[in-house]
């Protein structure tokens, strides 16, 4: 009964973690420069503020062949047991700005706990538990959404649309603007190409302006790329998106184990 309290104690903490996490998320997000130190410099004042008994990189000395070295391991955040938190035990917080949390943070995790076994924070033997917290840091895919300029829905559009390669003076450009009409009404209302007067009209501009259809679309196949490859042109829009959720990564784990058979147990994951 006492190890199930104690559970839901960190899991109520976990849940504190996600909403920070998530809000620093958005607060830093776009800003690629802000590296994993400068997040916890932040996020230790905050701790603090709301009062929780906290100590940044606090060194847990390593015994190796029974010396203690004195420059040991550092979790980002440990936290000691306070009635007043509604805390009821040590645990450790390490700290992560990266895509995704991988084994080898897992491992460094274990390290600090299997540490900090011999420190005073275990001295009731309750350093049991450790959260692995990861405000992701995104990757952006840019966007080149074309801001289209034609519009073209129904056969009255595709009329008007025409009608302004009269705007275009030299015949190349004339080409270009058939070319990028076509390529428009296919990727967004195909449905134009079937109607029964779609060929007539066509015939009749290209006539006028001394056109031929093998002309258009020999500017066809690069207006093809300019929509469907996202290359850059006039009237492009330049963004950058977000590739993937979630904002927040969080993991609790458990030590088992004593010695060489040191393990952690999943607990929850967020």
């Amino acid at each position: 009964m006492i190890e199930d309290k104690k559970i839901r104690e960190l899991i109520k903490f976990g849940d504190y973690l996600t909403q920070v996490g998530a809000e620093l998320h958005d607060e830093v997000l776009g800003h690629d420069y802000l590296l994993e130190e400068d997040l916890q410099q932040v996020l230790g004042p905050r701790f603090i503020q709301k009062k929780l008994p906290m100590l940044r990189e606090l060194n847990f000395h390593r015994e190796v062949f029974g010396l203690t070295w004195k420059e040991g391991i550092k979790p980002d955040f440990t936290f000691l047991a306070d009635e007043d938190s509604k805390v009821s035990q040590p645990f450790i917080v390490e700290f992560k700005h990266t895509t995704k949390l991988t084994n080898d943070h897992r491992k460094e995790l274990l390290q600090q706990l299997k540490f900090g076994q011999n420190t005073f924070l275990n001295k009731d033997d309750d350093l049991n538990y450790g959260f692995l917290w990861n405000i992701v840091k995104h990757k952006y895919q840019v966007s080149n959404e074309i801001i289209q300029k034609i519009s073209v829905s129904k056969l009255d559009d595709l009329i008007t649309e025409l009608q302004k390669v009269k705007e275009s003076e030299e015949k190349k450009d004339k080409i270009k603007f058939l070319g990028d009409l076509f390529m428009t009404i296919l990727k967004d209302s195909p449905k134009v190409f079937s109607h029964k007067d779609f060929a007539k009209e066509v015939d009749a501009h290209l006539k006028e302006h001394d056109l031929t259809i093998g002309e258009v679309l020999s500017n066809f196949e690069p207006s093809y790329k300019q929509v469907f490859n996202n290359s850059l042109k006039e009237g492009s829009l330049f963004k950058l998106e977000v590739e993937s959720d979630p904002k927040v990564e969080l993991e609790l784990w458990k030590i088992n184990g004593v010695g060489q058979n040191l393990s952690m147990e999943l607990i929850k994951s967020y």
